[in-house]
């Protein structure tokens, strides 16, 4: 027997499914957005890294899972990046910022990018011979680097970041740049005094190397601090050369260099210099058991005229925490 099937009802079907599939479109899919290189690790908890890949900053990564709170400081984002070997990776969630899919509203964004509206600061300054040993390859200012150079035995500067608490780590850019290109010498130059420029050339390798650093700091943090850029880095000078002068670093970090010392060790020193207290407002950042920077947390005014000392004790300085490191940790030598 023959079987007949209706036209019009095919056609209808046909139209159903296709309406239907249409109207109810699956959901975005929650991203990652990076605003620092951090690790792209195949195991959180061993940290290992095939191909020592790390975050693009800016970029953005689709979430594959999530593990940990944010409040707490333990967020863990699984990520799908374009690595040919194991291209599902684990991120620290203070990397970045998660997006569920959704814009983020335009009044939002702008409160995030305006020039002045922080309400604290961080002095970012890094151990320049862990940072050649585990990202410098090719860089040229890692290939130039001896013993005897002047960022082999003292604190380079990384940068000094104005923040926004509302906007966790996401203020930023508050000039005419708002999206970091790929290659940090693809910003504007800077116009900055001569003198300025020779003292940063010698405590900012990237500088002086011509890899460009002080333009993407200038450019992503400086132009929200309200300062000149010329006044922007004699400030962040001012503020590193405190910590380099000090005892700290020309007695303890000097004696240490290329041996492992201990936190308390380490908090003694600093004390020692800048006052009970003080280490509490450090964030001590380590890979490999190396330190590799410290992020010093600072108050909202810091071109009041007040020492580093003086800044560090006054109250209600935000700080994320101790940071990293372990008990014990390499102060690298070249």
């Amino acid at each position: 027997m023959a079987t007949y099937f209706n036209p019009v009802f095919i056609v209808s079907f046909i139209l159903f499914c296709f309406v239907s599939t249409g109207s109810y479109a699956s959901p975005p899919v929650d991203e990652f957005i990076a605003t620092r290189s951090c690790d792209l690790y195949q195991s959180k908890r061993k940290q290992t890294n095939p191909d020592n890949l790390h975050t693009q900053i800016d970029r953005r990564y689709p979430i594959i899972e999530a593990r940990g709170n944010a409040a707490t400081k333990n967020r863990w984002l699984r990520v799908q990046t374009s690595a040919k070997r194991s291209p599902a990776r684990w991120v620290s969630g203070d990397c970045g910022r998660e997006n569920g899919g959704a814009v983020t509203p335009v009044s939002n964004r702008a409160a995030c990018d305006i020039a002045g509206q922080f309400d604290s600061n961080v002095l970012a300054i890094s151990w320049q011979s862990a940072f050649c040993e585990l990202y410098g390859r090719g860089k040229p200012e890692c290939q130039t680097l001896t013993a005897e150079r002047f960022d082999a035995k003292h604190f380079t500067l990384h940068g000094l970041w104005p923040n926004r608490r509302s906007c966790g780590r996401n203020y930023g850019s508050c000039g005419k740049i708002k999206v970091s290109p790929r290659n940090f010498c693809d910003y504007p130059a800077l116009q900055l005094g001569g003198a300025v420029r020779k003292a940063l050339e010698r405590v900012m390798p990237s500088a002086k190397a011509g890899t460009c650093l002080q333009r993407h700091e200038w450019w992503k943090h400086g132009t929200c601090s309200g300062m000149t850029q010329s006044g922007y880095y004699k400030r962040s000078l001012n503020l590193l050369g405190e910590i380099n002068q000090s005892s700290f670093v020309q007695s303890f970090i000097a004696a240490h260099v290329g041996q492992r010392v201990s936190r308390q060790q380490f908090q003694q020193a600093f004390e020692g210099s800048f006052g009970g207290g003080s280490y509490q407002r450090l964030v001590l950042r380590c890979k490999s058991g190396m330190l590799t920077e410290l992020q010093v947390a600072l108050p909202q005014q810091i071109d009041n005229g007040l020492g580093l000392r003086e800044l560090l004790s006054q109250p209600h300085i935000a700080s994320d925490g101790l940071g990293n490191c372990g008990n014990y940790f390499l102060i690298d030598s070249v």
